[in-house]
């Protein structure tokens, strides 16, 4: 979340947007980390769905 911080230090003309930017940033941290557990339970719920089918259809065969 320092990053757009030592941007702006590094180029000055990017100061004033600082804040906002590491506002940005925090928010894109804290919704990634609430989000890609939940879309990857998800998905991996349906690859074991889409395994057992598989075998169930395998075993028919």
């Amino acid at each position: 979340m320092a990053t757009p911080v030592l941007i702006a230090e590094m180029v000055p003309q990017f100061k004033a947007v600082a804040p906002a930017a590491t506002a940005l940033v925090a928010t894109a941290v804290i919704v990634t980390s609430l989000l890609v557990p939940m879309i990857t339970a998800v998905y991996s719920k349906q690859v074991k769905r889409h395994r057992a089918a598989a075998g169930q259809r395998a075993a028919i065969k």
